[in-house]
């Protein structure tokens, strides 16, 4: 157990007092950047005004061109550190040299686009250390445009509780990367982001392979709260860059890899896109997704009374079920996968009734 009191310690130190790296610093925050000036003088003024002080502020630069390194060091601050990426090239090489050069008994995710609310650090370190059992912790996030302006309703509220997460865990990625807190002694035994599924790819799904890893030897979290605004913009690889695409068949490689690691399942591509809930081609072995979902549902058999869901009204959930039955063909399997994501429970009811009807 950590014999660490961060939440008390950072009254008695000063806004801009830099630790002794000889010592243990309680938190280390690590952020990844290439060619970032759009964003990055936003994204550093937030960690620099946060409320708890004592951090480390580690910049991974993976070969910027543009204006990046000039903003970072237009910022008198001491906690800054600017890293080279000595590692292998692409965002997760970066945080994994980054995480590796790390002082901190707990470290920081966050991305050079996005800004965090000034009390994040202090409330995450405050639940890990009144969670010990907890190894990674994220939050509720706000989605903001390019602007920094707030999009109408879009606040995502992840699962809050380890059990949920762990069901949602093969089906979509239950944690906002960027919110993320998480120890060094539990995380770093695992090689941190290096993975031989995505080594060498550019636009890769490097914190889902990592939690597939984590979720088998820790406790997982979300705090329900929103404590980063995430920003959505057209370099945005996960939700709408170009390398979208990309993106996708690493999350597809990744459920992959585990669904053969863990669940003993071989899996064709089409099919881990299809589980993702994306478009997939005509190499789809439905059996094996069915397979894939009965397996996942044995390992949450014991806990899916305990995951948490959105309130769906009867009448709803028996017109997504007509609509699933008059799909017919692939897209009853797509739409399934979809509810199943979002609604396990009555995924599970579902499922039962749709291979009676198909079969």
């Amino acid at each position: 157990m950590l014999e660490i009191n961060c939440v008390k310690k950072q009254i008695n130190i000063s806004q801009h007092l830099m630790p002794d790296i000889k010592q243990k610093v309680c938190l280390s925050v690590v952020m990844p950047v290439r060619d970032g000036e759009r964003f990055i003088g936003d994204a550093i003024a937030s960690v620099l005004a946060q409320t708890f002080a004592d951090f480390e502020f580690l910049i991974i630069d993976d070969g910027s061109t543009d204006r990046t390194i000039e903003i970072i060091e237009s910022f008198n601050d001491s906690r800054i550190k600017i890293i080279p990426n000595k590692g292998a090239p692409y965002v997760a090489g970066a945080l994994t040299y980054g995480c590796c050069q790390a002082h901190g008994e707990f470290i920081a995710r966050m991305d050079a686009d996005d800004v965090c609310l000034p009390n994040r650090f202090m409330k995450q370190v405050e639940f890990l250390s009144q969670n010990p059992k907890v190894g990674v912790v994220g939050s509720d996030y706000l989605w903001i445009d390019d602007e920094g302006r707030g999009k109408s309703g879009k606040i995502w509220t992840p699962p809050t509780s380890h059990e949920a997460i762990r069901c949602l865990m093969y089906l979509r990625c239950p944690m906002c990367h960027p919110t993320v807190m998480m120890r060094r002694n539990v995380i770093a035994p695992l090689g941190w982001y290096e993975s031989k599924t995505l080594q060498g790819r550019r636009y890769v799904s490097e914190d889902l392979e990592l939690w597939c890893r984590a979720i088998e030897i820790t406790k997982f979290a979300n705090m329900s709260e929103v404590l980063l605004k995430y920003r959505v913009h057209d370099d945005n690889v996960s939700l709408a860059g170009k390398g979208r695409q990309e993106h996708l068949i690493s999350v597809a490689l990744t459920i992959q890899r585990h669904a053969k690691d863990i669940l003993d399942l071989e899996l064709s591509l089409d099919t881990c896109l299809l589980i993702s809930g994306e478009k997939a081609g005509s190499m789809i072995d439905r059996q094996k997704a069915i397979s894939f979902l009965a397996a996942i549902g044995a390992r949450a058999q014991s806990s899916i009374k305990k995951v948490e869901e959105k309130s769906y009204t009867l009448d709803l959930v028996s017109k997504r079920i007509q609509e699933i039955i008059w799909d017919g063909g692939i897209r009853v399997f797509r739409s399934w996968f979809m509810l199943f994501r979002h609604q396990p429970r009555v995924g599970f009811v579902v499922g039962v009734a749709l291979m009676r009807r198909l079969y």
